[in-house]
């Protein structure tokens, strides 16, 4: 038999508590003396309730002219009825004008608001503030119920933080990263239980971080999510790093107002809710900044795209487009190929007009030069090679950039197959561009800037690419040969001990256990609202690349590389702060 999650646990007690809640309800109800119609509001208390509904002029109306009257039982019970039919905002806006028995009920009304909602925090605030008030009333057994079954879904140990992250499997790797940058902070000593799976590192300072494995797994989010809440009573939660565990545990983050730094790039998963933040270098971000830069940096105006069709060749690309457009500058064209393809000639002739010669305007026999060596040809071997040269136009560039968002295996292959189709770049020399400019009879010739995304970002571009890797540019979160101080100080930190260098995915582990100890250590946050507020006003924090921000949307800025290659060499060719 498998066993009961505690969120089935929990859902039978709502259910339950639901089930008692009416139950007392219709015990209220059942008292002799009923009221059949409600009065109407007065005249000298219609001034005063003017901006109240319906329902909620009938509630104080109600109460002014019962009170005295009707037993408490009696008038709590018809109260009730009414305040059943009023909205939450509606209840607020009631309260602060009733006093005794009617603000009994809408307290009480505004409890049940709460735990409809899953606004734990709230609701634990309410009901103790339900006590204090109302000791003696009709509800506080239900109230005293509910109490001890959110006790531990609201406490919380202030220095302790939970962690989601794969530590078995083929994804182990993540989990693995994120430990070795943990150890790079001092004081921090290993523990594990031969009695319990979870591994946990606690500081001599007693701040804790205590690991549930996903395995990668969207099916064990839920589980390890409730287990830290239930028997760790964490604070917040680091991870997790792929799209459909985010995506679960972002969900669960704002039904239990838990704070959550997500590590995947998913797109707008900070959407979910207000205690849903992220620190990963996004699709959009990159793809919106590398079009940016081109144009207010480059002055680039006309822009090709050749992407591969996946999700990260079609987000960059759209990306790219819509910023590209939002800045009044074109895209030309934009051709697709296959994850799979190796060979390119199609979308390389496509982009340059090359594709279908008979839409091409003809060009007359006259005007076409022979060279020398057919000066004698006459008949079928003459019309053959003049058919073959009206084929063979030059190209159309009709573009300043070609923007390829994927990675540096298949860019290497792309940009040749390109080349090939006459076009040049900003690798060609001086030399070599007189020379293309007598071979197609094509005066000024511009050089074509190739631009990228972080998957260009690897030695192996320049080895694969060659020559035409010189003058790229592209954009990365995070570059290891970086003269930045803070990047310099955090790469031989990481390289001193593990002997090799951090990748970007290190440097966002890195940042993000950052934050997450100068939050505990210098704003001490006693409770998840405290420690979400400390996130969005977060500032001179100095991370693995400078300045780390939190914007309006809660997602984590760090100064973004601008990359280039010079002398076969990938450098940093600028810098985009937030």
């Amino acid at each position: 038999m498998k066993k009961v999650t505690l969120v089935f646990i929990f859902v039978i007690i709502l259910f339950t508590l639901e089930g008692f809640i009416c139950a007392q309800k219709e015990s209220v109800k059942s008292q002799p003396q009923v009221i059949k119609e409600i009065p109407e509001v007065t005249v000298a208390s219609a001034d005063r309730l003017s901006e109240l509904t319906q329902n909620g002029r009938e509630f104080i109306n109600f109460y002014e002219k019962n009170r005295s009257t009707l037993q408490y039982r009696d008038l709590i019970g018809h109260l009730s009825e009414i305040a059943d039919r009023l909205k939450f905002d509606e209840v607020n806006k009631l309260i602060p004008l009733t006093t005794n028995e009617a603000s009994e009920v809408l307290h009480y009304r505004l409890i049940r608001f709460y735990l409809h909602y899953s606004e734990f925090s709230k609701l634990y605030k309410e009901i103790l503030s339900f006590e204090r008030e109302f000791p003696q009333s009709l509800f506080i057994t239900e109230v005293n119920s509910i109490k001890k079954r959110i006790e531990k879904l609201v406490t919380v140990s202030p220095n302790k933080i939970g962690v989601l992250l794969p530590l078995s499997g083929k994804y182990r790797n993540f989990g693995e990263q994120f430990i070795k940058n943990l150890e790079l902070f001092e004081g921090f000593m290993r523990v594990e239980n031969p009695d319990e799976k979870d591994l946990r590192y606690i500081s001599t300072d007693g701040i804790e971080f205590v690991f549930k494995d996903t395995e990668g797994e969207e099916s064990r989010v839920e589980k390890a999510v409730m287990e830290l809440i239930n028997n760790e009573n964490i604070i917040a939660i680091l991870g997790p790093v792929f799209i459909q565990e985010s995506e679960k545990a972002a969900y669960l983050s704002s039904r239990y107002n838990i704070p959550i730094i997500i590590l995947s790039r998913k797109d707008d998963i900070t959407s979910a809710g207000e205690y849903v933040f992220r620190n990963c270098l996004t699709n959009r971000l990159q793809a919106t900044e590398i079009a940016r830069y081109a144009i207010q940096k480059l002055n680039l105006e006309r822009f090709a795209i050749i992407y591969p069709n996946n999700n990260y060749g079609v987000e960059l690309t759209n990306y790219f487009w819509d910023e590209v457009e939002r800045n009044n500058r074109e895209v030309t064209g934009v051709e697709s190929y296959d994850v799979d393809q190796t060979t390119f000639t199609a979308p390389s002739r496509k982009i340059t007009g090359k594709f279908y010669p008979e839409l091409r305007t003809k060009r007359k026999d006259e005007e076409i030069e022979l060279p020398k060596w057919a000066e004698g040809l006459s008949g079928a071997r003459l019309e053959a090679l003049l058919k073959k040269m009206k084929a063979n136009f030059p190209p159309i560039v009709d573009f300043d950039a070609l923007f390829i968002p994927d990675y540096y295996d298949k860019v290497s292959l792309v940009v040749p197959a390109v080349a090939y189709e006459d076009v040049m770049f900003t690798n060609a020399t001086k030399k070599e561009i007189e020379n293309a400019e007598k071979v197609l009879g094509i005066k000024n010739i511009k050089p074509v800037q190739l631009l990228g995304a972080n998957g260009w970002n690897s030695e192996e571009l320049i080895k694969r690419m060659g020559k035409y890797a010189e003058n790229a540019i592209f954009i990365d979160g995070f570059f290891a040969d970086s003269e930045n101080e803070y990047t310099s100080k955090y790469v031989q930190l990481f390289t001193s001990k593990y002997q090799t260098k951090p990748n970007l995915i290190d440097s966002q582990f890195y940042d993000t256990i950052l934050i997450t100890l100068h939050i505990l250590r210098n704003r001490k946050p006693q409770s998840r609202e405290e420690f979400v507020e400390s996130l969005k006003r977060l500032s001179g924090v100095f991370g693995s690349g400078g300045e780390l921000k939190v914007n309006e949307k809660r997602e984590v800025l760090r100064p973004l590389k601008i990359l280039t290659v010079k002398d076969r060499k990938i450098v940093e060719m600028d810098e985009i702060k937030f």
